[in-house]
């Protein structure tokens, strides 16, 4: 059974879905199936599925193993630091990133 989910603002709540999303949609463009990414991660494909979903109560490493098997890397963004701007790319949502991509493919 899983762990009980820790309290989360909504903003990180939300923050925890798009990068599940994130993780989701760079597996399905790779072509991996959730069921061999699950096992390079050493997880079993429902925590992968739990891991894409958002769910808060998944471990910070197996969010880090999902991420390797799929040749990312997660790391902390302070978006305070020098020479980040709203515009940067870290800082846009996915939702923002999929649509400046449909704009740019329907130049």
């Amino acid at each position: 059974m899983p762990a009980a989910a820790p309290l989360l603002s909504t903003q990180a709540a939300e923050q925890l879905v798009r990068l599940g999303e994130q993780l989701r949609l760079h597996r399905k463009q790779q072509g991996f199936s959730a069921i061999a990414t699950a096992e390079v991660a050493g997880m079993s494909r429902v925590t992968l599925h739990r891991i894409e979903r958002g769910e808060p109560s998944v471990t910070v490493g197996a969010w880090i193993a999902a991420a390797e098997a799929l040749g990312l890397r997660l790391d902390l963004h302070d978006p305070q630091a020098p020479g980040a701007t709203a515009d940067s790319p870290q800082l846009k949502t996915l939702e923002q990133r999929i649509r400046d991509l449909e704009r740019r493919r329907l130049r």
